[in-house]
């Protein structure tokens, strides 16, 4: 479930802030304590601690097992 009921609206707290090149990959740590991994551009300055708020379109989504595989969720790649 979204945390405000809009889909593909999340938003969590920021655990750590990888810059690679242009980009900064944030872990996001949600509130039932799972956690995602978002990319935006490095421009954007975020830091760890903060809560951050995105709209992902589903098409955007990839999902993986515990052991690292990628899911294949019957959607283009």
């Amino acid at each position: 479930m979204c945390t405000n009921g809009t889909p593909g609206e999340v938003s969590g707290i920021v655990e750590l802030g990888e810059r690679i090149g242009s980009d900064v990959y944030l872990n996001v740590r949600m509130p039932d304590g799972g956690t995602i991994v978002l990319a935006t551009e490095a421009a954007n300055k975020v830091r760890e601690g903060q809560t951050v708020s995105a709209h992902i379109p589903q098409t955007n989504l990839t999902f993986f097992r515990p052991d690292g595989d990628r899911l294949d969720t019957g959607g283009d790649s």
